[in-house]
């Protein structure tokens, strides 16, 4: 680890930190990286390699080039919390250097797996959505018809702020629900599969696997769902007030019925009364 402004303890900690975040990687993904791994801490991202600069936007908290087996950190970037502190940014930093090690042994970097591929494991296996990402995001962008295209995230990112955001949190809400479907052994079979050019695209190499499945089809299962989870999240978010509404109308025919019952009785102790009446006359 190269960190020179930082004292020997706190690069020692870091190194920890380092190496539990690519042990997790390696374990998660089931592929050891055999070459050996370089973060680099910086204190401003101006101190940064003129190359890696360039690639940091506003919201870069740190940066791995991947096929150097690199991770470049700025810590003028980090947090306390997550997801831009110390633990969250390495876990998701390295499992890109993992998934970039695996397309060097398979392709010699011939191929890469999609970037929305890429964020989103690194995202789920760090457990954070980045840069103010969330599912309320999707799920609007779902509803709205405005999810960024997946070709889009093919092997490209998008500078604009808003779009960015909105793709860290679609990718990475796709892959939890591909986890979740599926299973990371197959998403990782698949990635292997297209990697060794036994498939021309993740979706032919998940047809093999599957019998007829496709990530294309799978992503318009996961809009779909996406959908419905807005449909329960109202009716659970408005659980009472929903009750309420339906409860007027039964309500109503309950104090209708009383009413009558009502209005009966008094006719019947009216009609009585009268009868008293005209016993008492005779």
């Amino acid at each position: 680890m190269v960190a020179s402004h930082l004292s020997e303890a706190s690069r020692n900690a870091i190194g920890r930190a380092a190496t539990r975040a690519l042990e997790t990687a390696e374990a998660c993904l089931a592929h050891g990286v055999e070459k050996r791994v370089t973060v680099t801490v910086v204190r401003r991202v101006d101190d940064l390699p003129d190359r890696v600069r360039s690639a940091f936007r506003s919201w870069t908290v740190a940066i791995a080039v991947t096929h150097k087996h690199q991770v470049f950190v700025a810590t003028e970037r980090l947090t306390s919390d997550p997801p831009s502190n110390l633990e969250t940014t390495l876990s998701h930093e390295l499992v890109h250097t993992v998934l970039g090690d695996l397309e060097l042994e398979l392709s010699a970097g011939k191929r890469r797996l999609p970037r929305w591929l890429h964020e989103g494991l690194a995202q789920d296996i760090a457990g954070e959505m980045l840069f103010g990402a969330n599912d309320r995001m999707v799920l609007f962008r779902v509803r709205t018809g405005r999810l960024v295209p997946w070709s889009a995230l093919e092997d490209s990112w998008p500078d604009d702020a808003n779009e960015s955001r909105a793709a860290y949190a679609q990718s990475a809400s796709f892959v939890g629900y591909l986890r979740g479907r599926l299973g990371m052994k197959t998403i990782i079979g698949t990635a292997r599969a297209y990697l060794r050019g036994e498939a021309r695209n993740l979706d032919e190499a998940l047809h093999q696997v599957t019998w007829g499945d496709s990530y294309t089809y799978r992503a318009g299962q996961w809009s779909q769902d996406i959908q419905g989870a807005t449909l329960v999240r109202l009716l659970r978010d408005n659980c009472f007030s929903i009750l309420i509404v339906l409860a007027i109308p039964l309500f109503a025919v309950v104090m209708y019925k009383r009413w009558k019952s009502e209005r009966a009785a008094a006719a019947r102790l009216d009609a009585w009364e009268l009868q008293q009446r005209d016993v008492d006359e005779t």
